[in-house]
């Protein structure tokens, strides 16, 4: 099938025009307003890039008529730039270094004489003129230079996205705001979002494209009364959860970058799909039915497959069939096994979370023969060095806030603001002053409150979910077991809003067609459960944060409620999505007996018509 036919292109045109029609509208808001349409986290990303920009100006960051400076403080802030405004990595200082004492380095290029010239600047070094020049100082460190300063400027000038407080983000975010940032004006304000609702077309794109792996089983499935038709139909399904879904395209054109995130995991699932159903192999590029012993033992049931032996003395017959197209650069490193680790690595550096998803497809890939392990090893290594070389890279730019900042105040994040998640009242009372009454007293280090509110102890419960999950899931359907993953993790995060919703949401285009609840009314619930759920806790958060009033307790005890409920909804959502895996297999299980018995009656026919042309021949001679 077209991956763009007209219904496709109808939903994108669509779903662009819905999303510019509310940024144009958020800009009116945020102008005569009250209440502002783009989310405070723009604002930051904004001011991240800003201070990329201009916070370390090359002359503060590398002084023209200045004495030089000597200190690696001084280096780490410079005297003429705003303070903390640049960056702090080794690769930044070292720029500045070089292009500081750029007359020093190249003093003795120019001959004895011109290094004699220079004594007076040069001090100590001045001795270095009484040996002749080498062909290192008067060829190779000017001309090294030369070629490195446009590279060495920019480094010293990087400026330090995370002088602005609560920026706590990957500095890649940064620089892709950049251009709105050096630009300025109206395009600041919109170039972000237009940016972010890039990230959500490109996720749909990514959705259809995984829809070609699942859409065969779908296709065979008998028609469900339990979801509307149209969305039967990954296209539709796409259109209307995704395209035009007004949940995604506010949060985008609010300002949020989950879109980003979304379009990298969708990115990642579509090379990983690729490997899971064999399209790719670290060892031999692609992978035969001997690699995939349930795939073997069903050929050897279907009798359109020739699986006889040949006779002894006998060459084995090859195929003729084509082989599938191959999407390899290398022969034996085809392009999904390069990209998928990149893509999580990437996923992983704008947010932490989609590290998860490497669990279920090495349980995907390791149950299958001895060749899927290596594919297993070397994806792990692949995706591991991808990860430490960007972080690392990072922290060589911009030093120890990125370290601190991205990576690792979100492992010990502690925020006890309300929000979904019912750790945040713990919290709430840990950081609370006490005071006189009950509800304050907890405060005093109450033990219940102070083991909730571990920074470490409360990933335990989501992380022994997750891995479950990932496990017992991804041996069976990648996709879904990433689906499930992501929504145990964001039900059962320290810190849950409903831009984490998204990152979920992003799944069920592409399962939904696949899922068969064990009737429409548990469907229905399912989808009732997770609006009421989120619609209690909303109204006892309007109550605290709008109207004032003392609903601490409420609102935790609504967050209960949220994850009792929606915990309950992912369990019923399993087990559709187990019921849709057992009917697809009665399904092919039919077909493959229906083709068997065509195969008979067409044999039938063939004998018969063979036995009347042979007794009529003897009649005709």
């Amino acid at each position: 099938m077209v991956l763009l036919d007209s219904p496709r292109r109808r939903y994108l045109y669509l779903g662009l025009a819905l999303r510019l029609v509310l940024i144009l509208f958020g800009l009116y808001q945020d102008a005569h307003l009250a209440v502002p349409y783009t989310d405070i986290d723009y604002s930051v990303f904004q001011d991240g890039a800003r201070h990329l920009v201009h916070g370390c100006p090359l002359h503060a960051a590398v002084p023209p008529h200045m004495e030089p400076m000597e200190t690696l403080n001084e280096f780490l802030e410079p005297p003429l730039a705003p303070v903390h405004g640049c960056a702090q990595g080794w690769l930044a200082l070292g720029a500045r270094y070089i292009l500081q004492h750029e007359d020093i380095l190249t003093a003795r290029s120019r001959g004895r004489q011109a290094a004699e010239i220079a004594r007076k600047d040069l001090g100590e070094e001045a001795t270095l003129s009484l040996i002749e020049p080498n062909i290192v100082e008067t060829t190779l460190l000017p001309v090294s230079l030369a070629i490195l300063k446009p590279i060495l400027k920019p480094l010293a000038a990087m400026g330090n996205p995370y002088a602005r407080p609560t920026y706590r983000y990957t500095p890649l975010l940064a620089v892709l705001m950049a251009p709105g940032a050096w630009i300025g004006g109206a395009f600041e304000k919109v170039w972000g979002k237009l940016l972010f609702v890039a990230g959500e077309i490109l996720a749909a794109l990514l959705m259809w494209d995984l829809a070609r792996f699942r859409r065969p089983a779908a296709k065979r499935q008998p028609t469900s009364t339990s979801r509307l038709a149209l969305l039967g139909d990954v296209t539709h399904a796409v259109g209307i959860l995704w395209l035009l879904n007004p949940f995604p395209a506010q949060i985008a054109t609010r300002g949020s970058c989950e879109a980003l995130v979304v379009s990298l995991v969708l990115a990642f699932a579509s090379a990983a799909v690729r490997i899971v159903e064999g399209e790719a192999s670290f060892e031999a590029g692609l992978i035969t039915s001997e690699d995939r012993p349930e795939q073997a033992s069903n050929d050897s049931n279907d009798p359109s497959i020739n699986t006889a032996k040949p006779a002894e003395g006998k060459p084995t017959p090859q195929s003729t069939a084509p082989p599938p197209p191959g999407l390899g650069l290398l022969p034996t490193l085809p392009l999904p096994l390069l990209a998928a680790p990149v893509l999580l690595a990437l996923a992983a550096h704008l947010k932490l979370y989609p590290i998860i998803y490497g669990l279920p497809l090495l349980a995907s890939l390791l149950p299958h023969s001895r060749r899927r392990w290596l594919d297993a090893l070397g994806f792990s290594a692949s995706a591991s060095y991808a990860f430490l070389g960007l972080s690392g890279f990072a922290w060589l730019v911009w030093g120890q806030p990125y370290l601190q900042e991205s990576l690792l105040y979100h492992v010990g994040r502690v925020d006890h603001r309300h929000n979904f998640s019912p750790y945040f009242f713990p919290l709430y009372l840990l950081h609370t002053p006490a005071q006189d009454g009950w509800l304050p007293a907890l405060a005093g280090g109450g033990v219940w409150a102070g083991e909730a509110a571990s920074r470490l102890g409360a990933f335990l419960p989501q992380l022994a979910v997750v891995a479950w999950i990932g496990v017992r899931v991804g041996k069976k359907d990648l996709i879904a077991a990433m689906a499930a993953q992501t929504m145990a993790f964001v039900v059962w995060n320290k810190v849950s809003t409903s831009q984490y919703f998204i990152w979920y949401i992003a799944f069920l285009p592409i399962l939904l067609p696949s899922l068969r609840f064990s009737s429409p009314l548990v469907g229905w619930a399912s989808l009732l459960v997770w609006v009421a759920t989120q619609a209690l806790w909303l109204s006892q958060a309007y109550l605290l944060e709008f109207e004032g009033q003392d609903v601490f307790v409420r609102v935790w005890a609504a967050g209960l409620v949220y994850v009792v409920g929606n915990a309950w909804v992912l369990e019923r959502c399993l087990d559709a999505w187990a019921r849709g895996r057992r009917d697809a297999r009665e399904q092919e299980q039919r077909d493959r007996e229906k083709a068997v018995a065509g195969k008979e009656v067409d044999r039938e026919k063939a004998v018969t018509a063979a036995e009347a042309s042979a007794s009529s021949r003897p009649a005709s001679e």
